[in-house]
C-alpha cells in the first residue's frame, strides 16, 4: 500500500512489474484496503452552439440508420490526403456508397479541398462547410479517436518498440490484424454514442459509458 501513497496514479500493472508479485495479488490487497481503481476522463469544453450542432448531427445520423442500418459501415473517417491510396483496392460499387468524414481542421475547410470533395463525392461527404456539417470538438463521436488510436497504441506498446522502424512495422501489423468483428462492434458503439449524445442534449457523455 505504500506504493499507492507515494504515487496514487500508479497502475496495478506497473506495481506488479516493479514489486515482482502477481497483479491479481495486488488487486486483492488493494480491495482489502478499500482502494478502488479510477480513470481520469478528459473531455472537450463545449459551448451551447457546439452542443446544438452535436444533437443536430446525431439526429441526422439516426435518421440515416433508420433508412439503412448499414449506412455507417460505408462512412470513412480519414484525412483527405490519404484518400487516393485508401481507395485503390475499393471496388466502384462500394465507392459509390461511401461517404467521407472530415473534421473542422483549417486544412479541411480550404476552398480547394471543399471544391474537390464536391466534385468527387457530390453530397456524400461530412464536414465543416459540407452537405452535412460535422460537429466541432467531437472526438467522442469519431471512431479513430474513441477507439482506433488507443487500440493501436496498446498493441504497439505491449512491448516497447526498439527502433523507429520497429515501431512503424508494429503499427502496420496492428492495423492489418484488426478483426472484422472488432470493426463491426465499433460501428455499433458509435450508434450507441449517438443516442447518449442526444439524451445528454449534446453535452459530453463518455463518463456514462459502461
Amino acid at each position: 500500500l505504500a506504493a499507492i501513497h507515494v504515487n496514487p496514479h500508479i497502475s496495478t500493472r506497473v506495481m506488479a512489474r516493479e514489486i515482482g508479485i502477481p497483479r491479481t495479488t495486488i488487486q486483492r490487497i488493494l480491495k482489502q484496503g478499500n482502494y478502488h481503481p479510477y480513470h481520469v476522463t478528459l473531455t472537450q469544453a463545449l459551448t451551447q452552439n457546439d452542443m446544438q450542432l452535436r444533437v443536430h448531427f446525431c439526429l441526422w445520423a439516426q435518421q440515416m440508420i433508420r433508412a439503412d442500418q448499414n449506412f455507417f459501415y460505408h462512412v470513412m473517417f480519414s484525412d483527405e490526403d490519404h484518400l487516393p491510396q485508401l481507395l485503390e483496392d475499393v471496388d466502384l460499387h462500394t465507392r459509390q456508397r461511401m461517404r467521407i468524414q472530415l473534421d473542422g481542421a483549417p486544412p479541411h475547410y480550404a476552398v480547394i479541398v471543399r471544391n474537390f470533395l464536391n466534385q468527387e463525392y457530390n453530397n456524400r461527404w461530412i464536414g465543416r462547410g459540407g452537405p452535412v456539417a460535422w460537429p466541432p470538438r467531437s472526438p467522442d463521436l469519431t471512431s479513430p479517436d474513441f477507439f482506433l488510436w488507443g487500440y493501436i497504441k496498446n498493441v504497439v506498446y505491449e512491448h516497447v518498440p526498439t527502433t523507429r522502424e520497429n515501431m512503424m512495422e508494429r503499427i502496420r501489423t496492428a492495423c492489418v490484424n484488426i478483426q472484422r468483428a472488432v470493426l463491426l462492434k465499433t460501428v455499433r458503439n458509435f450508434q450507441n454514442r449517438l443516442a447518449l449524445c442526444i439524451q445528454g442534449n449534446g453535452d459530453n457523455f463518455e463518463q456514462f459509458i459502461r
